[in-house]
């Protein structure tokens, strides 16, 4: 049996800032964690790291990092 994924989601956008600013608000956990979520616990930018994410410190969420190409591709799957 092969299996296949289901239930993804990707999106594309384009942005009228200069790449390396958007490339630090998009990766820097300091950064994520004030537009995707309350808190982001500090992690390596690898592809196959962790990263967790909270909101107001009840809700976690993992995700593992799946592509990093700098500054163009950053993606994590949970």
């Amino acid at each position: 049996m092969v299996a296949t994924r289901q239930d993804v989601i990707t999106r594309t956008v384009t942005y009228s800032k200069p790449i390396d600013r958007v490339w630090n608000a998009l990766t820097a956990p300091e950064n994520l964690s004030q537009w995707m979520c309350t808190a982001v616990k500090p992690y390596t930018l690898a592809a196959g790291e962790m990263l967790r994410m909270s909101w107001d410190n009840e809700h976690f969420q993992d995700a593992r990092i799946v592509t990093v190409d700098p500054p163009h591709t950053f993606a994590w799957e949970w």
